[in-house]
């Protein structure tokens, strides 16, 4: 295997944007500092192997985001399979219980 054309600053990944190379781990390769175009503007510390395959796409705010969706997508006669959303119980102890036509599911909420 060759050596790897360094990641130049500005290259885009997700909503992450290389900024500077931050180091080198021996046995992992250089790792670069990343800012995410996110409202909060979190820098990352990325892996060039990571970046180079599109695995880190920002500092987590799209996995908060895609959670967030998830718990307000689903309302009350949507289908889902062969499940049907009936009603939505009360929060208890951070567990959103949701009857469905032929199933309950509990979604741990954070």
């Amino acid at each position: 295997m060759g050596v790897k054309k360094p990641i130049p600053p500005g290259t885009k990944v997700g909503k992450l944007t290389v900024i500077r190379e931050y180091d080198y781990v021996k046995g992992k390769g250089y790792r670069y500092l990343c800012q995410c175009s996110c409202e909060e503007k979190n820098t990352v510390i990325a892996y060039a192997y990571k970046l180079r395959t599109g695995k880190p796409r920002s500092c987590g705010c799209l996995t908060k985001e895609s959670s967030t969706l998830r718990r307000t997508h689903m309302e009350i006669g949507s289908i889902y399979g062969r499940l049907t959303i009936l009603k939505e119980l009360n929060f208890v102890k951070k567990v959103a219980i949701t009857i469905y036509a032929s199933a309950v599911v509990l979604r741990n909420l954070k």
